[in-house]
């Protein structure tokens, strides 16, 4: 019978498991991308803000969206499922770039939301952030929404203007694209005179 070889990390006496390491170091690596990561990284103690900055990267990328801006400020820690930092204070989760926002600038008005200007949702850059209402922060995304709704033309070329747009159900139609395929199908439904 062979003797069980020990983990390949200097000092650790574990069992090997696999790729030469011990279970403890193995799963370091399938969490971290890292055998040597610790599982729970350093608690930085203090006020609100002596935890935030520790975990914010002020030399991000100039976002490509937007050239003209400052270098983004990554939030460096946990993200909920759409992207944006989240940061606990007094066991409550609040969006980084909020808590940012308030700490730099001041309060959000009421009814407004903020916009990333730099579309990097996990950017808490207060020059990046604007408080608009949620109408305007939507058409500026690239969202179907968003889209259509910087559409000047029909498929067809038609103008999106007064006279040629009727609405319904908060989408738009051409009026001259309906009259068209209205003048097609009532020809088909005509009865021939004998």
């Amino acid at each position: 019978m062979r003797p069980k070889s020990t983990c390949s990390v200097p000092g650790c006496e574990g069992l090997h498991k696999a790729y030469g390491w011990c279970t403890m170091h193995y799963q370091r690596w399938q969490r971290h991308g890292d055998p040597f990561a610790t599982l729970y990284p350093t608690r930085v103690r203090g006020t609100p803000e002596e935890r935030f900055w520790p975990k914010v990267n002020k030399s991000g990328p100039v976002p490509d969206y937007r050239p003209d801006l400052s270098p983004c400020w990554l939030w460096t820690e946990g993200k909920d499922g759409s992207g944006y930092g989240r940061f606990k204070i007094n066991g409550h989760m609040v969006a980084a770039h909020r808590f940012a926002y308030e700490l730099l600038v001041g309060s959000i008005p009421q009814g407004l939301e903020l916009d990333h200007l730099c579309r990097v949702r996990h950017c808490v850059n207060t020059d990046h952030l604007e408080p608009v209402t949620n109408h305007v922060n939507v058409l500026r995304g690239f969202n179907n929404a968003a889209q259509n709704a910087r559409k000047t033309h029909c498929p067809q070329g038609h103008p999106y203007d007064k006279e040629n747009t009727s609405l319904h159900n908060g989408r738009r139609y051409c009026r001259t694209c309906h009259r068209e395929w209205d003048a097609r199908h009532l020809r088909h439904l005509q009865i021939p005179t004998q």
